[in-house]
């Protein structure tokens, strides 16, 4: 079996170890987590989110590259 290495920030695996229980794995406890959103669910939200910010920069005339970049960072 092939294993994939997961860069995880420090915060996330510990609350990811507490979905951990009676031996199962974390590959055990992703792949459960996510099948309790199907993928299509997780990316309507996702484009529901970008079009309200579309519009909002429509709204305000745009910003400009400085502030693309911020925005851009904090949505990492």
């Amino acid at each position: 079996m092939r294993y994939r290495t997961v860069n995880l920030r420090p915060g996330t695996y510990e609350r990811l170890k507490q979905y951990q229980f009676g031996g199962r794995s974390l590959s055990d406890v992703v792949d459960q987590l996510m099948g309790l959103a199907e993928p299509e669910a997780f990316y309507r939200k996702a484009l529901k989110v970008h079009r309200r910010r579309a519009k909002q920069l429509r709204k305000s005339g745009g910003l400009s590259i400085s502030e693309t970049e911020r925005e851009a960072a904090t949505t990492d």
